[in-house]
């Protein structure tokens, strides 16, 4: 592991791994644990009223599923999110109570993680160093949860696009 030389934002201290092509190595991180954690809990879409089908097989066993969980009756309509999604839900309000569950993640998220460690942490899970587009998607997630001013404030590595570009797309 060649984590040669130190560099520093706020309390963090940081370097850059060259022997897994410059992955960020945080020193010492103190809510990547906790990020992780979060990040890892998903619903159980059985319990929300929704299912996902991309054949008719798919959508004949999630219907049932849904009558037999009682979300609705034989015979009801089931909502689709989208003309492009494979996700179907007992009705609007389902979908929007499973879409909740990531609402309240990522409020979570803004309150007890740290910005920069979760740019750096989702720079390498996005492996910015291979992408085109360098870091936009470790910073979209920044701009999504905790908004523009600290999106504004994040120290980049390899900002490829600005944020206005990556809020556009």
């Amino acid at each position: 592991m060649d984590l040669s030389q130190d560099y520093k934002v706020g309390n963090l201290i940081y370097c850059y791994d060259w022997d897994c092509e410059g992955a960020i190595y945080m020193r010492n991180a103190k809510t990547v644990e906790r990020y992780q954690e979060l990040t890892e809990k998903h619903p159980n879409s059985e319990d929300y009223g929704i299912f996902w089908a991309f054949s008719n097989k798919q959508f004949d066993e999630g219907y049932k599923l849904l009558v037999k969980r009682g979300f609705i009756k034989d015979g009801e309509k089931v909502k689709r999110v989208s003309a492009i999604s494979g996700m179907f839900g007992a009705s609007t309000k389902h979908i929007e109570s499973f879409f909740a569950f990531y609402a309240d993640k990522d409020k979570l998220i803004a309150a007890e993680c740290d910005p920069q460690e979760v740019y750096f942490y989702e720079c390498n899970n996005h492996e910015y160093m291979y992408d085109w587009d360098g870091d936009a998607e470790p910073l979209h997630i920044i701009y999504r949860i905790w908004g523009r001013e600290i999106a504004e404030k994040i120290h980049r590595v390899r900002p490829n696009l600005t944020l206005d570009e990556i809020i556009k797309r």
